[in-house]
């Protein structure tokens, strides 16, 4: 799976895309099939780090996102997939 990721903190040459394996649903939890995403200014800011919050790097950007539920993790009810 591709993902834009940083290592450390800068301008968008900080920025990389990298791969990763696919995630699983766990417990409690669904995966996504994602079909679009965006990064917003909280990303923009992670990025920079001028976020509120420290994120430990490194860190994947996209946090907003649409798609599909594929897979459903063990307690995780009420969210089918499709």
């Amino acid at each position: 799976m591709k993902h834009v990721q940083i290592l450390e903190h800068g301008g968008p040459e900080v920025m990389q895309v990298a791969e990763t394996d696919e995630p699983q649903a766990t417990k409690g939890k669904v995966r996504v099939r994602v079909e679009a995403c965006s990064l917003n200014y909280s990303d923009i800011m992670i990025r920079e780090g001028t976020y509120i919050d420290e994120m430990r790097l490194p860190y994947t950007l996209g946090r907003e996102f649409c798609g599909v539920i594929d897979q459903v993790g063990e307690g995780a009810d009420g969210l089918p997939v499709g």
